[in-house]
């Protein structure tokens, strides 16, 4: 079985819960396929799922599904409206992993026990497969964005900072097969997102900055069930980018992970998504393309 599109008339209960009347309603059951999403239109701004948790416990199926269907929806700006309370046939999960679940996706609570997913608004610059570090399959998207992505699913976060004169800063990696690369690292426990950026502009740049800006993010999904002992968001995750002015830096001290930042007044010399990147940080902090040289 497949599941079906059809305009639904919007109750009082969803009206409370703050939900509009634009909804595409879906039934879905262990079956159904999300492959093809050529249903959703950009002019839907609502999604209401029903039953889309009949998929067998603990075996995955249904979880990738899910993870192509907010993609979906984030491409055509609807937000995805569910009541947990209702995804219980036989054979699903129980409530509090089902809910867990649902969270994991970034659907944060609404009146009336209905969860809901807002979109982030986007242009994919660059696609990577089968990425080692993310279980396989594996599909990760570069995406430019002023939205950042949700607090839960989020795991690390950069920074492009740049100098008064327009100049790049960026980290240069001491690790193997690693070289000049952004800012950034892992999220800490009880940290932001800016939060962690700041902090690790600070470790791996030597910079403090001024207000950040989000300019973007990376999204990996994976497919299959969760690996054993996985700490990070699954089968969604996402590394956010911020763009930021210099107020300061520090001297630099040798060190075993970072070698002196690397001053980039040439963008040309960047893999092209981080350069899209970094032209888009550039313009979020107010500077004019600088004049063209090399990096030193």
């Amino acid at each position: 079985m497949t599941a079906t599109a059809a305009m639904l008339t919007c109750d009082a209960r969803l009206l409370e819960a703050g939900i509009g009347k634009d909804l595409v309603e879906l039934d879905a059951w262990p079956e159904t396929s999300f492959e093809d999403m050529e249903w959703i239109r950009p002019d839907d701004r609502i999604i209401w799922l029903d039953q889309l948790t009949s998929w067998r416990p603990r075996e995955g199926l249904g979880r990738a599904a899910m993870a192509e269907l907010c993609i979906a929806a984030d491409e055509n700006d609807c937000r995805i409206a569910l009541n947990p309370c209702a995804q219980t046939r036989p054979g699903s999960l129980p409530q509090d992993e089902l809910e867990a679940f649902y969270a994991s996706l970034g659907f944060g609570w609404r009146r009336d026990h209905i969860m809901v997913r807002e979109p982030l608004a986007h242009t994919v610059i660059h696609v990577q497969r089968d990425l080692p570090y993310q279980p396989s399959p594996n599909r990760s998207e570069f995406i430019l964005s002023n939205s950042m992505p949700p607090e839960r699913l989020t795991a690390t976060s950069f920074v492009f900072p740049f100098l008064q004169d327009g100049t790049l800063v960026m980290a240069k990696s001491l690790k193997p097969g690693r070289d000049v690369e952004p800012g950034g690292g892992h999220i800490e426990p009880g940290e932001t997102q800016k939060k962690a950026a700041h902090r690790e502009g600070d470790e791996e740049l030597l910079a403090r900055f001024h207000e950040l800006v989000p300019i973007g993010h990376q999204r990996m999904r994976s497919g299959g069930a969760m690996p054993e002992g996985w700490r990070y968001p699954f089968p969604l995750a996402y590394q956010s980018f911020f763009a930021a002015r210099i107020a300061s830096m520090r001297e630099y001290v040798p060190n075993d992970e970072c070698g002196p930042p690397a001053l980039i007044t040439d963008l040309t010399v960047l893999p092209p998504h981080l350069r899209l990147l970094a032209l888009a940080a550039r313009r979020a902090v107010g500077l004019t393309p600088a004049p063209e040289h090399r990096t030193r």
